[in-house]
């Protein structure tokens, strides 16, 4: 799994060339092309999903309950001068939180007293 983050550039060149990509693909008229396509397109789109990384709260969020208590007992001596002990923290609380139904509760009740 690779973690690189594409550069400015990069990010632009992919731009330039999925315009390009799509400028081709509006030519085709078959059908049958298109839909081939559209199946290996999906197919190396999952591929390429495992190589980028995921945002903190995303991959919090994908953890089961028994690796959320870990993360939670790992982090609650850790130092609260730094923000991101205290951002994980709370992202691990939301995700347990989550799992057991207060969340909900929680926007229930606040909806109620609006």
């Amino acid at each position: 799994m690779s973690l690189t983050i594409l550069t400015y550039q990069q990010r632009e060149a992919n731009k330039k060339e999925r315009a390009e990509i799509l400028d081709l693909i509006s030519r085709i008229q078959n059908t049958e092309t298109l839909h081939r396509i559209a199946l290996i397109t999906s197919a190396m789109a999952a591929d390429e999903v495992r190589s980028i990384p995921l945002p903190l709260d995303e991959f919090v969020d994908m953890l089961d309950f028994p690796m959320l208590v870990r993360l939670m007992d790992l982090f609650k001596n850790e130092s609260s001068q730094y923000l991101c002990n205290e951002q994980i923290k709370e992202l691990v609380a939301r995700a347990m939180n989550s799992y057991m139904g207060i969340e909900e509760e929680e926007e229930i009740a606040e909806k109620e007293a609006v």
